[in-house]
């Protein structure tokens, strides 16, 4: 199960499918993942060195629970949740299928790199300008479900991103596999 790359992902993406297995942390496969998005997790989470494969993965599960189908009454869509302004923003063909869509799952993947590292970008030079404090993923994770205006008024992790930070945290470990699998790099981008 391997599926064509193009583009600046191609060198990205090991040729062997069997590095790609949805495996987990105790042994059991991700049954919700498919393993062809697990090269394009870590190809898109070297966009930015606060990213890991993991972290996507995660977060993906804590939005839609990786369900193509997913929908929700504000038009929030895809695997990733994204509105219809959000993907104008965020979201390109990364697949090469011609078509640039939230529900297809490999542009909606990348599209959450991208935002996520803007996002963290804001937040550290947040952190650099003494503004705010905390660990860099933490508050990226707070802006991206609450906003860097909250973050920045609340100076730190604001209490109502609290349970959306813990929540795609504790699923990490589920993910942790598709982070070392590779050559050990975390990512190479800047944040």
């Amino acid at each position: 199960m391997f599926m064509t790359a193009t583009g600046r992902l191609t060198t990205l993406l090991s040729p062997d499918p069997s590095t790609n297995s949805a495996v987990v942390a105790d042994g059991a496969v991700a049954e919700h993942v498919e393993d062809a998005y697990v090269p394009w997790l870590r190809a898109a989470a070297k966009t930015c060195t606060v990213l890991k494969p993991s972290v996507l993965a995660a977060q993906i599960e804590q939005r839609s629970s990786w369900d193509t189908d997913f929908a929700t009454l504000s038009g929030e869509t895809g695997i990733a949740g994204f509105t219809d302004a959000q993907w104008r923003t965020w979201g390109k063909d990364e697949d090469g299928n011609k078509r640039s869509s939230p529900r297809d799952p490999v542009d909606a993947i990348v599209a959450l790199a991208r935002e996520d590292c803007a996002l963290a970008k804001k937040v550290t030079r947040l952190k650099t300008r003494g503004t705010v404090t905390g660990e860099p993923l933490d508050l990226t994770l707070a802006a991206y479900t609450v906003g860097t205006d909250e973050v920045t008024r609340a100076g730190h992790v604001p209490t109502k991103a609290r349970t959306y930070v813990t929540a795609v945290k504790a699923l990490f470990p589920r993910y942790k596999t598709y982070d070392r699998v590779e050559s050990g790099s975390s990512g190479s981008g800047a944040a």
